[in-house]
């Protein structure tokens, strides 16, 4: 089982240092980097480029990977200029994710908006994200689009997939608990395996099946990575990572 954290909420106020250190002691091997909220850490869009090659070798020395890059780029906005916004941060951070020797960068929907119909939203999301996903072939890169907000049901992803998967496109699964048909997520995650290529995992002690969810995952052969990802703050940050690594490990295990 391959876990990294997600630096959202529990690791925002480290510095890199601290940030490795408790990777290093939480026996955690890969770092997802949120970017766009002024975390400590210092991967931004705007740090310049020796900035971050400076990052990449220090993490790289600790034998830290840089798993993912992620944006909060949306692309339910009225504005076309908010959407090109978007679109040309997302271009930014697929280069990010080239520089920081990340595989991947994620993107979110994120909620399908009042004023266009679920089709033409559709529509919009394919386009953009093939796009992106052409542009980010070129630097070694694979655009995910994170099953996040309103606009994560199994139908949609699969309805976006086809119009984009084979234009260096995947799917990010988030565990949300609106993906479950009797109380089991067995139908979500079949239908979206073919385009999964990360797991975000949030809140381990609701009502989520995580230990169902891993055993789909294994019986299907996923070798991917599983973030750490919560939606709230903690006072002891380092404690709770802890605490959910091995939490999620014990739930993995026995599966």
């Amino acid at each position: 089982m391959k876990i990294c954290l997600n630096t959202h909420n529990l690791a925002g106020d480290f510095s890199l240092e601290e940030l490795i250190q408790v990777c290093k002691r939480q026996g955690i091997g890969g770092i997802e980097f949120s970017v766009g909220y002024g975390h400590k850490h210092g991967v931004e869009l705007e740090t310049p480029g020796e900035g971050i090659l400076d990052i990449r070798e220090r993490l790289y020395g600790e034998g830290l990977e840089t798993v993912s890059i992620a944006t909060y780029c949306r692309f339910d906005g009225k504005e076309e200029a908010e959407i090109a916004r978007n679109v040309e941060d997302a271009k930014k951070g697929i280069m990010l994710a080239s520089q920081m020797g990340a595989p991947v960068f994620r993107v979110v929907g994120n909620d399908l908006p009042d004023f266009i119909s679920r089709d033409a939203f559709i529509g919009r999301i394919s386009k953009i994200l093939g796009e992106l996903g052409d542009f980010a072939r070129g630097y070694g890169v694979k655009v995910l689009l994170n099953m996040h907000g309103t606009f994560q049901f199994r139908k949609d992803m699969q309805a976006v997939m086809k119009k984009c998967a084979e234009r260096n496109c995947g799917l990010v699964y988030n565990c949300d608990d609106g993906d479950l048909v009797g109380g089991s997520a067995e139908l979500t995650l079949g239908e979206v395996m073919p385009y999964l290529a990360h797991v975000h995992m949030h809140e381990m002690l609701g009502i989520f099946p995580y230990k169902e969810m891993f055993g789909i995952l294994k019986s299907h052969g996923y070798k991917g990575w599983f973030s750490i990802v919560v939606d709230e703050p903690s006072c002891e940050p380092e404690r709770m990572i802890g605490y959910y690594k091995r939490l999620a490990e014990a739930y993995y295990t026995s599966a």
